[in-house]
């Protein structure tokens, strides 16, 4: 997920009510952690504590790649769903 949509979600995340407290997540678990710029950080660890994003098959976030419609689509269904549970 590119920088901008990582944003855009979590900055809508937090719109919707997510405590920025409540996101702790162990981000060691994925091998691409070293690599995403700091400022980034926050934006994704929010990101996937509120919505589970688990990364690819070999344990990346693969934080610089462009999301696909596909992607974007389940990102928003998610989002849609986590909001309707608050």
């Amino acid at each position: 997920m590119c920088s901008s949509d990582l944003v855009a979600v979590s900055k809508a995340l937090r719109y919707l009510g997510a405590k920025k407290s409540l996101s702790v997540t162990d981000l060691s678990l994925y091998s691409d952690w070293d690599t995403i710029p700091t400022h980034l950080k926050p934006f994704l660890n929010l990101y996937i504590a509120e919505l589970g994003y688990g990364g690819d098959h070999k344990k990346n976030l693969n934080a610089k790649r462009k999301i696909t419609r596909a992607e974007a689509a389940v990102i928003t269904r998610r989002l849609m769903s986590w909001a309707q549970g608050r």
